[in-house]
């Protein structure tokens, strides 16, 4: 990835009317700076007293961070947020470090905080350097791209910055990630949902035997694979049903059922009545 170094501050190109405008709002948003893969010498940041704003920072390499908890040699993917006036201390003074970051200000920053409370001087393990970059980058070319940049738009995007990484900083079983093995299935399934295809087909897809599949795709998704294919094919047999053109045995083979009682009994068992009697209702 190409690197991204800009200080806003310094009223760099179109970020500079931005800015001017933006600081006059109460519920502004301002982007001071922003860097993507900066590549650092050997040697320390200290600035005892922090700076004025808000800085959202993430370590591909090894560093030495002074936090709440104390002064820490770390390993690679740490993320650090420090509030306006906390210390910055990290680096490594014996070998080169490479860094992504953000620094923001604003009225609005608190409020999107205290909706997603990303741990404040705190290191947090962070493997996920691309969702970061992504996020920072898409402000950037909020800020750098074709159209004058928009308040709303970047505040938008900073929100959502936050939210990701709160969700995946976030020390919650339940927000545990979903393995691109498993994405891949479900887009399988998504695309070929009025198709007939078997369990091993799935597993095969996954790279996975199909106990282990199953088992992955219900911690991920709350059912099992055909169960999910069953609930998308009579999601979209409702849909369907809206259009008074075509016939309910049309509506079977579109959706992946060449029996249309077959069809109907699951198509009962899911909504609790007929195909027939359902379009009654919604027509």
């Amino acid at each position: 990835m190409q690197a991204v170094l800009v200080f806003y501050r310094k009223m760099i190109a179109k970020a500079a009317d931005f800015l001017r405008q933006s600081s006059l709002r109460s519920d502004s948003v301002c982007i001071d700076g922003i860097g993507v893969q900066e590549h650092m010498p050997p040697g320390m940041i200290d600035r005892p007293v922090g700076t004025d704003g808000y800085l959202l920072m993430y370590f591909y390499d090894p560093v030495v961070i002074r936090d709440q908890t104390g002064e820490h040699r770390y390993p690679p993917s740490q993320l650090m947020f420090w509030h306006p006036g906390d210390g910055h201390y990290y680096g490594d003074a014996e070998r080169t470090w490479n860094h992504s970051w953000i620094h923001c200000c604003g009225k609005d920053i608190p409020s999107l905080l205290a909706e997603n409370p990303i741990p404040r001087n705190r290191s947090i393990s962070f493997s996920y350097p691309e969702l970061f970059e992504n996020s920072v980058l898409s402000i950037y070319e909020e800020l750098e791209g074709r159209w004058q940049a928009d308040n709303v738009l970047m505040t938008n995007l900073v929100e959502n910055l936050f939210r990701q990484v709160w969700r995946a900083a976030a020390n919650d079983p339940s927000r545990s990630p979903i393995s691109e093995r498993m994405r891949t299935v479900k887009r399988y399934i998504d695309t070929n949902y009025n198709k007939p295809f078997t369990l091993e087909v799935l597993a095969r897809v996954a790279r996975r035997s199909v106990s282990h599949l199953c088992s992955e795709f219900r911690a991920s998704y709350g059912c099992a694979p055909i169960e999910y294919r069953t609930r998308l094919r009579l999601h979209e047999a409702c849909r369907l049903l809206r259009d008074q053109t075509l016939r309910i045995s049309e509506i079977a083979v579109r959706v992946g059922y060449h029996d249309v009682y077959y069809f109907s009994k699951h198509f009962k068992m899911r909504y609790g009545m007929s195909p027939k009697k359902l379009r009654h209702r919604i027509v």
